[in-house]
């Protein structure tokens, strides 16, 4: 990004060749891999079944579809998001789940694959991002990832359909992703249920939308990143270190700075080398648009 201020074709092959490389090694089909992956890219965000999805494929059994989608969750390509049953603390495995990606640079280079092109970043990755239906999609997965890295984490379906309910401490933490547009009542109405309730925002005004407050979004999932590399030095310790190294401060709950690559270079877990670098590129558009 920093040389070519795009991500280029040969960036999005790699990764991309690094799924379909592995899967093969397992034995799977790459025209089955084909189909899921594209299957999944229409639905992300969105409720679904291995049934649902089996109907749409030439595959014939959803037991085939669910193993593809158990390897790429095993890779760190997916993220299988279950409904919560609430007097359980457990995924309800009767209800539909939701299954999107762990990276928006992963969801791109997919999509590079699916849809060939000399340019994908100009001619798909920037499209994509001014469209804020489908940037609200992307966003809403980073934040699930984020989460799902920390704890058990799944989505409410009541009434309405909270994006994000997240176990710890013994009891379940629902959160819900606001990025454009207005709340739907139902959904509003449903977070009103539980006293531990939030939203996370594009912008941290209001201060809340009915009884349930609302956070700045980025510097909510940053603080998430570095409560496990900060726990040991206490919370003033990583106040300071987001106003000092990240630019947010604190008190105002306001970005002053450039989006940080979510310190994801120094973790030691990174299934892939080198995403966070390009994932920057593919995150920093959200942040860079007026509000």
């Amino acid at each position: 990004m920093a040389r070519h201020h795009r991500i280029l074709p040969a960036t999005f092959a790699t990764y991309s060749d690094w799924i379909r490389g592995d899967m093969l090694k397992r034995g799977k089909q790459e025209h089955y891999l084909e189909e899921v992956l594209a299957a999944i890219v229409r639905r992300s965000g969105a409720q679904t079944t291995y049934n649902a999805l089996a109907r749409d494929l030439s595959i014939d059994h959803p037991a085939t579809v669910r193993d593809y989608i158990a390897v790429l969750t095993s890779m760190d390509v997916l993220r299988v998001q279950p409904a919560l049953r609430e007097d359980k603390l457990a995924g309800a495995p009767k209800k539909a789940r939701k299954i999107g990606f762990c990276d928006p640079f992963i969801f791109h280079a997919v999509q590079s694959w699916l849809h060939p092109d000399q340019d994908p970043f100009t001619r798909q990755v920037r499209p994509l991002l001014a469209d804020p239906e489908r940037t609200g999609t992307l966003v809403e997965a980073c934040a699930v990832a984020h989460y799902g890295r920390r704890y058990p984490t799944y989505y409410i379906k009541g009434e309405g359909e909270v994006d994000i309910a997240y176990i710890k401490h013994g009891r379940f933490w629902s959160v819900e992703i606001k990025w454009t547009g207005q709340l739907r009542p139902k959904t509003l109405k449903q977070m009103g249920k539980y006293a531990n309730s939030r939203i996370l925002a594009r912008r941290s005004a209001p201060a809340r939308i009915g009884e349930v407050p609302v956070e700045f979004l980025p510097r909510t999932l940053l603080c998430l990143e570095l409560e496990g590399a900060d726990s040991e030095r206490g919370s003033l310790s990583a106040n300071r270190n987001l106003k000092e190294e990240y630019g947010f401060d604190n008190l105002q709950q306001e970005w002053k700075g450039n989006l940080p690559e979510w310190d994801l270079q120094r973790r030691q877990d990174d299934p892939c080398p080198g995403i966070a670098r390009c994932a920057k590129g593919t995150l920093s558009p959200f942040f860079n648009q007026p509000v």
